[in-house]
C-alpha cells in the first residue's frame, strides 16, 4: 500500500477547500483521522493508540503526531504484507528493532464516509513513476503467496506460453491495463498496491 508519507508537515484540504476534521473512509480500502486538518492519531478511552492511518484488514498502519510520522512505542509505519516497517519520531525516520509481525491491532469499521484528499501544497507532490523491476518483485510475491505456479497465472490468463508471466515477474515488461485489472480483481487489491513507484524519470513497455 502506498504510504502517506507525502502529507507531512501540510494541512489536508477537502474537496469543498474546508480542512478535513474527524475519520473518513479512503476509497473503502482504509480509514484516516485528522484533526484540524493534520493526519493525527486518536487515543481510545482506554488509553489505547489508534493509528491514524489503518485498512481494513490491519495489513498497514501509520501512526501520525501532529501532521508528521511518529511512534515511541513501535514502528511509525508497518506493512504486514511485505513484511515492511519504519520507525519515525517527530517526522524524521530513525532505526528500530519491533518485527512487523508482532504488532496487532484492533479494527474498527469508520467506513461510513467517503473523501477526496486534496493537498494545499503543490510543490511538495511528487509525480509517480513505475519501477518495472519492483513492480515485476510484487507480482511474483502475490503469486506465491496463494502458493501459484507461473502456469497457473498462464492458465489464468489464457496465454498460449508463459513467457509474458516471466517478463513480468522479471521487469521487463509491464502488464497491459487490462491484464493488470484482472490481476487485481484476482489477488483482490488494487491496482497501485501492485504497481511500484520509483519516483525518477522511465519510459515502460506493456504486453
Amino acid at each position: 500500500m502506498k504510504s502517506f508519507k507525502s502529507y507531512q508537515h501540510q494541512r489536508i484540504l477537502l474537496s469543498d477547500n474546508r480542512l478535513a476534521n474527524g475519520k473518513y473512509g479512503i476509497d473503502g480500502f482504509c480509514t484516516i483521522t485528522i484533526k484540524d486538518g493534520l493526519l493525527n492519531d486518536e487515543v481510545s478511552e482506554d488509553g489505547t493508540l489508534i493509528p491514524a492511518i489503518l485498512t481494513a484488514d490491519s495489513t498497514h498502519i501509520e501512526h501520525w503526531r501532529n501532521g508528521v510520522l511518529h511512534c515511541e512505542t513501535e514502528p511509525a509505519i508497518i506493512d504486514v504484507v511485505d513484511n515492511y516497517e519504519e520507525w519515525w519520531l517527530n517526522g524524521k525516520q530513525v532505526k528500530g528493532t519491533v518485527s512487523a509481525t508482532e504488532t496487532k491491532i484492533e479494527v474498527t469499521d469508520y467506513s461510513k464516509s467517503t473523501v477526496k484528499l486534496y493537498s494545499n501544497n503543490i510543490e511538495s507532490f511528487r509525480k509517480p513513476v513505475i519501477d518495472m523491476e519492483a513492480t515485476g518483485k510484487r507480482i511474483k510475491r502475490l503469486r506465491e503467496s496463494k502458493n501459484l505456479k507461473v502456469k497457473d497465472l498462464q492458465s489464468l490468463f489464457g496465454f498460449e506460453y508463459p513467457q509474458a508471466i516471466y517478463q513480468w515477474q522479471s521487469g521487463e515488461y509491464l502488464p497491459s491495463i487490462d491484464n493488470l485489472f484482472i490481476l487485481s480483481k484476482f489477488f483482490d487489491i488494487d491496482i497501485s498496491e501492485i504497481l511500484m513507484d520509483k519516483n525518477q524519470g522511465s519510459e515502460h513497455k506493456t504486453c
